[in-house]
Protein backbone atom coordinates (compact mmCIF):
# COMPACT_ATOMS: atom_id res chain seq x y z
CA UNK A 1 0.00 0.00 0.00
CA UNK A 2 1.58 3.24 -1.13
CA UNK A 3 0.56 6.69 -0.06
CA UNK A 4 1.79 10.13 0.74
CA UNK A 5 2.26 11.41 4.23
CA UNK A 6 0.33 14.62 4.63
CA UNK A 7 2.61 17.58 5.01
CA UNK A 8 5.46 15.81 3.25
CA UNK A 9 3.64 14.62 0.14
CA UNK A 10 6.01 16.47 -2.18
CA UNK A 11 9.07 14.84 -0.63
CA UNK A 12 8.21 11.54 0.99
CA UNK A 13 6.28 8.49 -0.12
CA UNK A 14 5.24 5.95 2.51
CA UNK A 15 4.59 2.25 2.17
CA UNK A 16 3.05 0.13 4.92
CA UNK A 17 5.31 -2.88 5.37
CA UNK A 18 3.38 -4.86 7.94
CA UNK A 19 1.68 -4.82 11.29
CA UNK A 20 3.85 -5.70 14.27
CA UNK A 21 2.01 -7.36 17.14
CA UNK A 22 3.13 -7.88 20.72
CA UNK A 23 1.70 -10.17 23.34
CA UNK A 24 2.52 -11.47 26.80
CA UNK A 25 4.87 -14.44 27.18
CA UNK A 26 6.39 -16.47 29.99
CA UNK A 27 8.06 -19.83 30.38
CA UNK A 28 5.46 -22.63 30.26
CA UNK A 29 5.98 -23.41 33.96
CA UNK A 30 5.66 -19.75 34.95
CA UNK A 31 2.50 -19.35 32.87
CA UNK A 32 0.84 -22.12 34.91
CA UNK A 33 1.23 -20.17 38.15
CA UNK A 34 -1.82 -18.37 39.49
CA UNK A 35 -1.90 -14.97 37.80
CA UNK A 36 -2.08 -13.00 41.08
CA UNK A 37 1.44 -14.32 41.87
CA UNK A 38 2.98 -13.29 38.54
CA UNK A 39 5.95 -10.97 38.39
CA UNK A 40 6.79 -8.91 35.33
CA UNK A 41 9.64 -8.00 33.02
CA UNK A 42 9.49 -4.53 31.52
CA UNK A 43 11.38 -1.63 30.06
CA UNK A 44 13.73 0.55 32.07
CA UNK A 45 12.48 3.82 33.49
CA UNK A 46 13.69 5.93 30.55
CA UNK A 47 11.28 3.95 28.33
CA UNK A 48 8.21 3.98 30.57
CA UNK A 49 6.36 6.19 28.07
CA UNK A 50 6.41 3.64 25.22
CA UNK A 51 3.10 1.89 24.48
CA UNK A 52 4.35 -1.59 25.40
CA UNK A 53 5.47 -0.50 28.87
CA UNK A 54 2.33 1.51 29.55
CA UNK A 55 0.24 -1.51 28.52
CA UNK A 56 2.11 -4.05 30.68
CA UNK A 57 2.07 -1.67 33.67
CA UNK A 58 -1.72 -1.45 33.40
CA UNK A 59 -1.95 -5.23 33.02
CA UNK A 60 0.36 -5.84 36.00
CA UNK A 61 -1.95 -3.68 38.10
CA UNK A 62 0.50 -3.25 40.97
CA UNK A 63 2.17 -6.65 40.74
CA UNK A 64 5.96 -6.29 40.87
CA UNK A 65 8.43 -5.83 38.04
CA UNK A 66 11.50 -7.94 38.78
CA UNK A 67 13.56 -6.91 35.76
CA UNK A 68 13.67 -3.76 33.68
CA UNK A 69 15.76 -3.53 30.53
CA UNK A 70 15.89 -1.46 27.36
CA UNK A 71 16.82 -4.59 25.39
CA UNK A 72 14.08 -6.88 24.04
CA UNK A 73 16.58 -9.77 23.73
CA UNK A 74 17.29 -9.49 27.46
CA UNK A 75 13.58 -9.44 28.23
CA UNK A 76 13.04 -12.51 26.03
CA UNK A 77 15.89 -14.39 27.75
CA UNK A 78 14.50 -13.48 31.18
CA UNK A 79 11.04 -14.72 30.24
CA UNK A 80 12.57 -17.97 28.90
CA UNK A 81 14.42 -18.38 32.22
CA UNK A 82 11.15 -18.20 34.17
CA UNK A 83 11.75 -14.83 35.80
CA UNK A 84 8.39 -13.35 34.86
CA UNK A 85 5.92 -12.28 32.20
CA UNK A 86 7.17 -10.04 29.39
CA UNK A 87 5.52 -8.22 26.52
CA UNK A 88 7.38 -9.37 23.40
CA UNK A 89 7.04 -9.14 19.62
CA UNK A 90 4.98 -12.12 18.44
CA UNK A 91 7.27 -12.72 15.46
CA UNK A 92 10.08 -13.53 17.92
CA UNK A 93 8.30 -15.19 20.79
CA UNK A 94 5.74 -17.34 18.94
CA UNK A 95 8.57 -19.39 17.43
CA UNK A 96 10.34 -19.93 20.73
CA UNK A 97 9.41 -23.30 22.23
CA UNK A 98 10.71 -22.16 25.63
CA UNK A 99 7.93 -19.56 25.81
CA UNK A 100 4.18 -19.80 26.20
CA UNK A 101 1.86 -17.03 25.04
CA UNK A 102 -0.44 -15.79 27.77
CA UNK A 103 -3.98 -15.96 26.42
CA UNK A 104 -5.66 -12.57 26.39
CA UNK A 105 -9.01 -11.29 25.22
CA UNK A 106 -7.23 -8.75 23.02
CA UNK A 107 -3.68 -8.39 21.80
CA UNK A 108 -1.97 -5.67 23.80
CA UNK A 109 -0.18 -3.75 21.06
CA UNK A 110 -0.50 -3.67 17.29
CA UNK A 111 1.33 -1.07 15.27
CA UNK A 112 2.01 -0.47 11.64
CA UNK A 113 5.58 -0.48 10.36
CA UNK A 114 6.19 1.95 7.52
CA UNK A 115 8.97 2.54 5.03
CA UNK A 116 9.65 6.01 3.68
CA UNK A 117 11.32 6.87 0.39
CA UNK A 118 12.15 10.23 -1.10
CA UNK A 119 9.63 10.90 -3.87
CA UNK A 120 12.39 11.62 -6.39
CA UNK A 121 13.75 8.05 -6.27
CA UNK A 122 10.64 5.95 -5.77
CA UNK A 123 10.43 5.04 -9.47
CA UNK A 124 14.10 4.09 -9.75
CA UNK A 125 14.16 0.39 -10.74
CA UNK A 126 16.69 -0.51 -8.04
CA UNK A 127 14.78 1.33 -5.33
CA UNK A 128 11.46 -0.09 -6.49
CA UNK A 129 12.75 -3.68 -6.51
CA UNK A 130 14.16 -3.23 -3.01
CA UNK A 131 10.95 -1.68 -1.71
CA UNK A 132 8.75 -4.38 -3.27
CA UNK A 133 11.01 -7.09 -1.85
CA UNK A 134 10.81 -5.62 1.66
CA UNK A 135 7.05 -5.25 1.46
CA UNK A 136 6.67 -8.86 0.29
CA UNK A 137 9.18 -10.28 2.78
CA UNK A 138 8.00 -8.44 5.86
CA UNK A 139 4.35 -8.66 4.91
CA UNK A 140 4.57 -12.45 4.85
CA UNK A 141 6.98 -12.73 7.77
CA UNK A 142 5.35 -10.32 10.20
CA UNK A 143 2.06 -9.29 8.71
Amino acid sequence: MWGSWSGYSEWVVLARLCQLNDSLYASPAFALRPSPTWTFIGFEEALHQIPQQRWIQRFADGRPFVLQSSDVATQLAAARAGIGVAILPCFLADRDTALARIELDDEPIARDIWMSVHADVRRSPAVRVTMDHLIDLLGHELG
